[in-house]
């Protein structure tokens, strides 16, 4: 039970995603095994449901270290099933259960897999899809299931793909941003330069330069963090404007930052690094590394970190700049392009483009294209897309018709999708949140007429074809109680097709496996959106190194605690913790020591205050609002928090100082952390 216990907290998303779409697979495959009386070459759905059952298996034994090839192999067979299946043309049951599964290949790319493979891979799934669903008889214009069903099917995968990739990589951006200067946070800017050693040849293809500020810890303690954070912001947004487009811009954690410089040799590196000390305000440190073969991040970031030091203890915080042999390790040298030393921006928020690129020769329609998605929010633009796929679907149904066509009914129908996609288009960010939720209403009545009503076997399925696609639209955009409830809804009225329209399927399907499959397939890729989006939440919230929530979590999350104290009648406190001498411990032991000190204590602290989680029931929050800054929100006046903080530096063997206030009812935050942080730095002279 223990070992079950372990390897269930040892899970990723990708893994859990791995784990239960294999497993619902898995089970539909049983379902037909057991029920499917016509089944033709049972001994396939053998060998399916085999392979399934042990990629779960495998994914749950490997947990966070499962490979990304079990999904891309998973992914192949699961193409070359489901186009087996589509194939039947003497079984109108395969071919339904394959329509309803595509979006779970769908989202598993969108969500999972690195974009350009991801591309690849979807690219395949149509391709194959549609060559497929063109040949069989069953999704011709006078076929069972017509030839809407096959537009629906392959459009719901293009759109679950598209949203699911669209929504996921915002929100990774968005959580990879460091939100006081700009520059990508410590994991963003680890992902990017992973993906620049996967790219690295010969010496020249990218250098690394390490930065630290100088005289940073001072500023802090005379003028205020205030002060720092402005230096930070200033000096960040200098060099955003004056490095290449290309180049990208990291904060490590409190005064420590990186330059990614793409196609630039080490003595590049140092001539860009001379420019921008040139032109900056404040001074900083540097030291350049070049990528080696078989480096890792790691590797790289610890070799341009010691070139850093030794620059240091060389200059004793000089800021002049130094030749290219101060670089570890150096290549051959050659002057940089001018094209090469254009102004850009780091920032990444959105598609980079070199300098040299400009703007003039822009079509006008890609210029028309970026300015509207300038003008859309996630919300208006998944909205507005979902009813655009509706309406098409509608439209195809009208162009191609079939013997049970109702003709006035597709027109209403296809005119409130057309208005539900121009609607959202056309206000963009300004479109209203309930406007998304009366679609979604709209939606579920369309669907539940047809399956009531519907006369032909392909309206009935084109209904259940939308379930996965509003259940990820509603997952990802609304309250959790909101969300809940029209799930639990969508659940009830799908189920009750079977009492009111017992004659569903007419029997040329099994009404019970095909209504079974839609619930089974909506709910999973509901749960699957609110745990990736709860996942990408976690990420936004809290500090990479530390796991302590970031400011914005503290400011998220802190009012619950000092409501759940006030209901309870208990005071609540902050303090601010700063670091002493924290500049000494990074110049001894290198960057390593001084993450290992705020992870540690970090730690110390939120087991002490009782923090188990940022969505948890917590006691206590504890918060990195910045390099060696912290805060400890608690329960209890300031007489309590001071007894506890004093325990936890008594038993530290590291050495920082505090700053205590008890909040006063309907005082924001930030008031409380000014009055600690006055109160710490009268501490700090004090000593």
């Amino acid at each position: 039970m223990r070992w079950l216990s372990n390897r269930a907290r040892d899970q990723s998303p990708h893994s859990l995603f791995l784990i239960f779409a294999t497993l619902l697979l898995a089970l539909t495959v049983v379902v037909d095994l057991l029920f499917h009386t016509h089944l033709e070459h049972r001994w396939i759905s053998w060998a399916l449901l085999v392979f399934c059952l042990g990629c779960s298996a495998a994914s749950f034994l490997s947990g966070r270290r499962v490979p990304r090839a079990l999904g891309i192999v998973g992914t192949i067979v699961f193409i070359a099933a489901q186009s087996y299946y589509l194939s039947l043309a003497g079984d109108p049951q395969s071919v339904v259960a394959s329509v309803q599964q595509l979006p779970i290949i769908a989202f598993y790319l969108g969500w999972f897999i690195a974009p350009r493979l991801a591309g690849l891979l979807i690219a395949a799934c149509l391709l194959c899809f549609g060559i497929v669903m063109a040949m069989n008889p069953l999704l011709h214009r006078d076929g069972i299931l017509g030839v809407p069903v096959a537009v629906h099917a392959l459009l719901t995968l293009a759109v679950c793909y598209g949203a699911g990739l669209y929504l996921w990589r915002r929100q990774l951006r968005a959580a990879s941003t460091d939100s006081l200067t700009g520059a990508l946070t410590r994991s963003g800017f680890r992902e990017r330069l992973e993906r620049s050693l996967g790219r690295a040849g010969a010496p020249g293809s990218f250098a690394l330069v390490a930065i630290d500020f100088d005289g940073l810890k001072a500023l802090n303690d005379r003028d205020g963090h205030a002060a720092g954070d402005a230096a930070l912001t200033r000096t960040v947004m200098s060099w955003s404007t004056r490095i290449r487009g290309r180049d990208v811009i990291g904060r490590l954690g409190g005064d420590e930052f990186a330059l990614l410089l793409p196609r630039t040799s080490a003595r590049e590196a140092a001539e860009i690094v001379a420019r921008l000390i040139e032109q900056g305000e404040h001074a900083w440190s540097w030291g350049i590394a070049e990528p080696l073969p078989g480096d890792t991040p790691e590797t790289i970031l610890d070799r341009a970190d010691r070139a850093l030091y030794a620059r240091k203890r060389r200059t004793r915080g000089a800021s002049e700049v130094g030749a290219a042999s101060d670089a570890a390790p150096t290549a051959s040298i050659a002057d940089p392009p001018a094209s090469e030393t254009a102004g850009g921006s780091a920032r990444d928020s959105g598609p980079k483009r070199d300098a040299e690129s400009g703007r003039e020769g822009l079509p006008v329609l890609r210029a028309a294209a970026e300015a509207f998605l300038r003008r859309q929010s996630p919300f208006s633009l998944v909205t507005g897309t979902v009813s655009l796929v509706l309406a098409i679907v509608f439209a195809v149904d009208l162009a191609v018709g079939h013997p049970h066509f109702q003709f006035a009914l597709v027109i209403v129908f296809m005119s409130v999708y057309a208005l539900g996609a121009i609607l959202p288009f056309a206000l963009g960010s300004r479109f209203p949140r309930w406007g998304g939720f009366a679609m979604v209403l709209v939606s579920a009545a369309w669907s539940s007429f047809l399956l009531l009503n519907a006369q032909h076997l392909h309206a009935s399925v084109n209904a259940l074809l939308e379930l996965p696609l509003t259940a990820l639209y509603v997952a990802w955009f609304f309250a959790r109680p909101v969300a809940y409830c029209y799930m639990a809804f969508t659940v009830a009225r799908v189920s009750l097709t079977l009492v009111w329209n017992p004659d569903f399927g007419g029997g040329q399907v099994s009404g019970v496996i095909v209504i079974a499959y839609a619930i089974l397939i909506a709910v999973f890729c509901f749960g699957g959106a609110i745990a990736v989006r709860r996942q990408v939440h976690h990420e936004e919230l809290t500090d990479p190194l530390t796991s302590a929530l970031n400011r914005r979590g503290l400011l998220l999350l802190s009012p619950r605690l000092r409501a759940r104290a006030e209901r309870e009648g208990d005071a609540s406190a902050i303090a601010i913790i700063d670091f002493d001498d924290f500049k000494q411990l990074n110049d001894e032991g290198g960057h390593a020591a001084g993450d290992a000190a705020l992870r540690d204590s970090a730690g110390a602290w939120a087991g002490a205050v009782g923090m188990r989680a940022p969505f948890a029931k917590n006691l206590g929050l504890v918060a990195r609002l910045g390099g060696d800054e912290f805060a400890v929100l608690l329960r209890g006046d300031a007489e309590a928090a001071e007894a506890m903080i004093r325990r936890l530096r008594e038993a530290s063997p590291y050495r920082w100082s505090w700053g205590i206030a008890e909040l006063v009812p309907g005082e924001d935050l930030d008031g409380a952390l000014e009055r600690a942080d006055a109160e710490l730095y009268r501490a700090k002279r004090r000593r």
